[in-house]
């Protein structure tokens, strides 16, 4: 508890860092998928949204620092039923994918 308050913990996002890499965030997600993992990006920008992007003509490189994180970030499983080998087998899982693809 925080204040008296309680965090609700529903996201766990976690940056991978390309130039580390020999894979993208792309195929991060699809290797996690692969190993029965869920995962999903999580707040695709404003700017990138066909709304905004029809209506007022936004491109994807208008906000560089905005597009830049999206490329970069992924949200874990998380949720209040995840048990403690579950979330064992995201962190193994993970740390395996990277020790794959690391340059």
């Amino acid at each position: 508890m925080l204040g008296g308050r309680q965090h609700a913990w529903h996201l766990y996002v976690v940056q991978i860092v390309p130039e580390l890499l020999s894979i993208d965030r792309n195929e991060f997600i699809r290797r996690l998928n692969s190993a029965g993992i869920g995962t999903s990006v999580h707040y695709t920008p404003l700017h990138m949204h066909p709304y905004y992007r029809d209506t007022w003509g936004y491109q994807p490189q208008d906000l560089p620092n905005a597009r830049a994180a999206y490329e970069r970030i992924i949200s874990l499983p998380l949720h209040p039923r995840l048990s403690r080998a579950d979330s064992d087998f995201v962190v193994e899982t993970v740390r395996r994918i990277i020790g794959e693809s690391r340059r």
